[in-house]
């Protein structure tokens, strides 16, 4: 019996995960419909400039009739009564009845599917299209919540929300989007389909093909691309019934997605099942120039330099090492044995001097086409980690770029960091052993993403970004100054990209670099981040706990603002 105890207990374990993230109701959660509910119901909604007619479109192919009927009902209960319903079926199907009762309703009968996206679309009049599926429900206030998205900007041409799924006759599984992310949208569709979205946006599109989840996909995919502005509504206004992965063949609609947009790429499997990695090829091997500070630490400059040499597949790339004011002998005559081997470039400094001030300096003297600004405590473990890196920060509307760190013991350092993460930022699932396989850990860890602060021990970015962006702040001393670079070249509308293809080893020490600032750099930390402290990073849902690394519904909302030690309540 004994030796089954172990077995025995490794599956209760899988299963209770399993029930965790994905196949049992989140008690924190089970609060979140009634109150979304309540919140609609409350909220005065101002008159609105704009009403336009919303075409909802659904194909009920063998659709039960209960699935026909719970939709149906979900469509007539909106508090926005502007919309019309375009169903098509086959003739054979029955459970249609509930049709009848909904004005506005258009049923199109047919005998051969293969058109029915078309004939739905065709016989709408709707300026916003609206796609649902059988047995999936809508909140009561979510064409309300889309028609206030689009009054509060006249150019919102794409509407999505938060959603949720049925699961044991209850509502579970919620999934918090980040607000617009390109990036995290070629890894997975994230969208599922879209809420809402303008006739003109969908015809130029290119529409909807067909009704499998590729097709969704490709639609969702052009229509984000090419959006002149897209809302992220962040509320739990859908529920589906059956929650379904872009299967086989997405990776072609990727593909034909940037042959359209004239990107020069294509796309692979990802590293778990449903997601995919878009893979860029650059016109010309760009010159990388990795900066790497480094003050009287000649061993771990060494093995970091090393580890590259060793293992690159990317063989364009120039060694700078940014003295800080070293003093060290045997870091000063590696020195100069790196420059009479010509392996690197020092610029050194006679005094001690911070870390931005060096790598700015070093950035300067450096003739290339992107920086990488690496810890000389990190080394090299995936061959094509600089290959990666490149393909996504020479791309046209690019920031910064991070990677998956790790200690020796396999646990992730950093994954990406989000700002206002236990009220300063900090990366998630940070402590925990590096796996696959958790859906929750996959998104955040294993998924080429879009973050507001990429990392902050190897960060890539392209020559042109950083000085356009002002190079860093050397008012910052000892922490900040990454972050408030990386802040800033949001605010310059670039996207900042996380990449678990990617792959360092940290050997320092990991500890949280906020605990041993001076209160004075500790203030202009505070002020760079305030704004996300109070709304929270665009990338993380706000309904995420702040205080915890593994992200977990929160049981009250509270701004990440509260948890930062310098945070004084006027209340």
């Amino acid at each position: 019996m004994k030796r089954f105890l172990p077995a025995l207990k490794g599956a209760l374990h899988k299963l209770s995960s399993k029930l965790r993230h994905g196949d049992a109701p989140d008690e924190a959660y089970s609060l979140y419909p009634s109150q979304t509910e309540r919140d609609c119901a409350d909220c005065v909604r101002p008159k609105r400039a704009r009403q336009p007619l919303i075409s909802i479109l659904m194909i009920a192919d063998g659709a039960s009739p209960g699935d026909v009927s719970a939709t149906v009902e979900s469509v007539a209960a909106q508090t926005y009564k502007r919309f019309e319903l375009s169903v098509v079926s086959r003739l054979d199907q029955s459970g249609l009845d509930a049709l009848n009762e909904l004005d506005g309703a258009r049923l199109c009968m047919l005998r051969d599917l293969s058109g029915a996206v078309e004939m739905a679309f065709s016989q709408s009049h709707g300026e916003f299209i609206s796609f649902i599926k059988p047995g999936d429900v809508l909140a009561p206030c979510a064409l309300s919540e889309c028609v206030d998205a689009l009054n509060s900007c006249d150019a919102c041409d794409l509407v999505y929300s938060d959603y949720d799924e049925f699961v044991h006759g209850g509502r579970a599984n919620p999934h918090f989007l980040p607000d617009i992310s390109l990036d995290t949208l070629f890894c997975y569709n994230y969208m599922l389909r879209p809420l809402l979205i303008s006739r003109a946006l969908y015809e130029s599109a290119g529409g909807l093909c067909g009704t499998a989840e590729r097709s969704m996909y490709s639609l969702v995919l052009s229509a984000a691309m090419a959006s002149a502005h897209t809302t992220h509504i962040a509320k739990v206004l859908y529920t589906v019934k059956r929650n379904s992965k872009p299967g086989i063949g997405c990776a072609g609609a990727i593909d034909g997605v940037l042959k359209r947009a004239h990107i020069n790429g294509y796309a692979q499997q990802g590293l778990y099942d449903g997601s995919y990695r878009t893979r860029y090829i650059l016109r010309s091997e760009p010159r990388l120039a990795i900066v790497i500070p480094n003050l009287n630490g000649q061993e771990q400059l060494r093995r970091c330099m090393e580890s590259i040499d060793d293992n690159a597949m990317y063989e364009r790339y120039d060694f700078l090492i940014a003295d800080m004011g070293s003093s060290d002998t045997k870091t000063l005559r590696y020195y100069d044995a790196l420059e009479k081997n010509r392996a690197a470039t020092i610029i050194r400094s006679n005094a001690v001097i911070s870390a931005p001030k060096a790598l700015n300096e070093a950035a300067e003297r450096a003739s290339c086409d992107a920086l990488l600004f690496l810890s000389p405590d990190t080394a090299l473990l995936l061959p094509e980690s600089l290959e990666a890196m490149l393909e996504l920060c020479m791309q046209h509307g690019a920031g910064a770029v991070g990677c998956k760190l790790i200690d020796p013991m396999r646990r992730i350092v950093e994954a990406g960091l989000v700002a206002g993460l236990h009220g300063w930022a900090g990366s998630l699932f940070a402590g925990c052993q590096e796996r696959r396989g958790d859906k929750l850990y996959d998104q955040f860890v294993n998924s080429v993403r879009n973050v507001s602060v990429p990392g902050s021990r190897a960060v890539a970015v392209s020559a042109e970004a950083f000085f356009a962006a002002g190079k860093f702040d050397e008012s910052f001393e000892s922490v900040g100054y990454g972050i408030a670079l990386c802040l800033t070249l949001l605010r310059r509308g670039l996207r900042n990209v996380y990449t678990p293809h990617a792959k360092f080893m940290y050997h320092g020490e990991s500890r949280d670099p906020f605990a041993d600032a001076p209160e004075s750099e500790l203030v202009r930390c505070y002020d760079t981040l305030r704004p996300m402290l109070i709304s929270g990073d665009p990338y993380y849902s706000m309904a995420f706990d702040y205080s915890k690394s593994i992200p977990a519904v929160s049981a009250s909302r509270r701004q990440p603002i509260e948890l930062n030690p310098m945070y004084v309540s006027n209340t």
